[in-house]
């Protein structure tokens, strides 16, 4: 057995142009209602979300030959984040009101290095030490592109800014703050490169400020490998060849581990491919986090640290489902006041699934042609209970919308425990879980209706397969089930015990008006993972009883409510019940109320 951290819990996005004016994009309402649907997803961790230019929501005035910061927006920003459960993959990337120019200027690098400074210290006092501490902080992203916004960075300015980095944050915290880079893809290798000539300065070069040898923070090297035209394998192959020319060139920065931070199946976001759209986008991101397991983490080797995907974007029209996004966007410009609607693509519900994974990966074993299908087993066991959860991913040859079937036997063997077991089968494929198909079918509306709307998310997911006990009562127990596996696709077998108490209530819920009709709910995930359901009850007033809205089951800790009455005003309060029908305790009673009409534009 060995350890399996939840590495894969991060996502990522690029403002758009202009640089200058990012908070209009992150702090949009639509960001708003991205950010919350993310932070919704299962697990009890702080998730990232990496962002480019986050420097630049910081605007600076100089005046007399000082500089006076204003951090406003981004003090919104990262509150934001940590309204829902989310940290920043925080890259020092970005030039505050476009106020330096050269980073090889002695006055300019010590202002900039006293920025992070400021930066750091003002986000601990903040928000807390615990907080700030489990932040990625990273340098400039991609410096082989030059993308540095009109600012004329050399090599030699370049590797002053990251000793301006290391120092800025050592300042106040010493090396207890984490600090990566290049953040970059560093094959086939180039010397004059940025990403070599960081890497070379690390390991033999003298920093700027103190001008002593390996006297620069370099706690994670971050590389950017993806796949190509659907061969996904090619990541792997590539972070391996990385590590062996580290190792070879570079042996004392052998104990640095790697990050894959834009680890994505393909290269450009918005680039529109069906099989963005579907289950194929989420059986690739399941393959590869499984292939992460395999080749790092199941050898319990320490030289991968986290991967992300960059598919925290927002995607927009005539492509709402096709881009590299978790979310599929639809901008309601046709109602006033404007409003958007998300759907959740098959993507958001594999991530979740991922996150009811346990922490410890258990032997597992796929006998026969493994015909493109990956497992990964994991338990968490503890004086009260036992979780056990096997994740499969089933993915296509190529990229094409084809399906091919595979019956699969599982045979999982107990040890003594005497333990009675609740289990459940997780699906999400392109038979169940489907919307895009459905609007496909609709002919592509730009605007969908309300009642298409409502149809769209009931084919969400993930879709319960079945579920029902399971009675261990010898050691050497072998319980076998059948079933016939659809690529693509990702399904979780999960079995929980019966713990001594389930009391454990739902906190943080909150509401986000979409309508006069509709409004998303949000709330923390239980910690508990063997959640048959979220119950959420309504009165009009709170003279009268509370109803259960859905009888269907609410998996993750999010809802998009459509009043029948057209009328989202009243009480809400949400609750969770285990595999068992226990219920736990209520959250707090939040009252809806519509400020608003929404109407059609003639």
């Amino acid at each position: 057995m060995a350890r399996l951290p939840h590495f894969w819990e991060s996502v990522g996005f690029c403002p758009p142009d202009p640089h200058q004016e990012v908070e209009k994009f992150v702090l949009s309402e639509d960001m708003k209602l991205n950010l919350a649907l993310i932070g919704s997803l299962p697990g009890g961790a702080t998730k990232q979300v990496r962002v480019h230019w986050l420097l630049n929501m910081i605007k600076a005035n100089v005046s007399n030959g000082k500089i006076k910061f204003n951090f406003t927006f981004l003090d919104q920003f990262i509150g934001l984040l940590r309204k829902n459960r989310l940290k920043p993959g925080f890259e020092l990337m970005g030039n505050p009101s476009k106020i330096f120019n050269d980073f090889e200027n002695d006055t300019q690098l010590r202002q900039f290095k006293a920025l992070v400074s400021k930066l750091s210290s003002r986000y601990e006092k903040m928000f807390g030490y615990d907080y700030l501490s489990q932040w990625n902080f990273e340098s400039w992203n991609e410096p082989d592109h030059k993308d540095f916004d009109d600012f004329n960075m050399t090599l030699a300015g370049f590797l002053n800014y990251y000793d301006a980095c290391s120092q800025g944050l050592k300042e106040n915290f010493g090396h207890r703050l984490k600090l990566g880079g290049p953040a970059e893809r560093c094959l086939p290798i180039r010397q004059n490169s940025f990403c070599w000539s960081l890497l070379r300065h690390i390991a033999d070069g003298r920093n700027y400020f103190t001008g002593r040898k390996n006297d620069t923070k370099l706690d994670f090297i971050s590389i950017h490998e993806k796949g190509e035209d659907g061969n996904i394998d090619l990541i792997i192959e590539k972070e391996r060849n990385f590590l062996d020319a580290i190792d070879k060139m570079y042996p004392q920065l052998k104990q640095i581990p790697i990050v894959n931070d834009e680890c994505d199946p393909s290269k450009g976001w918005s680039h529109p491919y069906r099989w963005k759209a579907d289950a194929n986008y989420a059986a690739f991101v399941a393959t590869i986090t499984m292939k992460h397991v395999a080749n790092y983490f199941a050898k319990r080797s320490k030289r991968f640290r986290y991967l992300s995907n960059d598919n925290a974007f927002l995607s927009y029209f005539p492509y709402q489902f096709e881009q590299r996004t978790i979310l599929a966007r639809f901008q309601m410009n046709n109602t006033k006041p404007r409003s958007v609607q998300f759907i959740k693509k098959p993507i958001y519900s594999a991530l979740g699934l991922f996150d009811l994974l346990g922490d410890t990966l258990i032997f597992s074993k796929i006998i026969g042609n493994k015909n493109n299908l990956n497992v990964v087993a994991t338990s968490e066991v503890n004086e009260d209970k036992m979780i056990y959860a096997i994740l499969f991913a089933h993915q296509n040859k190529s990229s094409d919308i084809f399906e091919t079937n595979l019956s699969l036997k599982i045979e999982m063997i107990f040890g003594k425990s005497g333990k009675t077991f609740q289990w459940r089968h997780y699906l999400v494929d392109n038979i169940h879980t489907n919307p895009y198909a459905l609007w496909l079918e609709k002919g592509r509306p730009a605007f969908p209706s309300e009642s298409l709307l409502q149809s769209l998310r009931s084919l969400e997911g993930p879709f319960v397969a079945s579920d029902a006990n399971l009675n261990v009562k010898f050691n050497g127990n072998i319980w076998t089930f059948n079933f016939t596996s659809t690529a693509p696709s990702v399904s979780l077998l999960l079995f929980c015990s019966k713990s001594a108490h389930f009391n454990e209530n739902v906190t943080e819920f909150r509401h986000h008006i979409i309508s006069n009709s509709t409004v998303l709910f949000t709330w923390r995930p239980l910690n508990e993972k063997c959640v048959q359901t979220y119950e959420l009850q309504y009165t009009k007033n709170l003279s009268i009883q509370f109803k259960r809205i859905k009888q269907n089951n609410i998996i993750f800790a999010s809802y998009h409510h459509t009043s029948p009455h057209k009328s989202i005003s009243g009480f809400y309060r949400v609750r969770g019940i285990d595999f068992w029908g226990r219920k736990g305790p209520f959250s707090n009673i939040i009252e809806v109320g519509v400020k608003f009409f929404l109407l059609p534009l003639r």
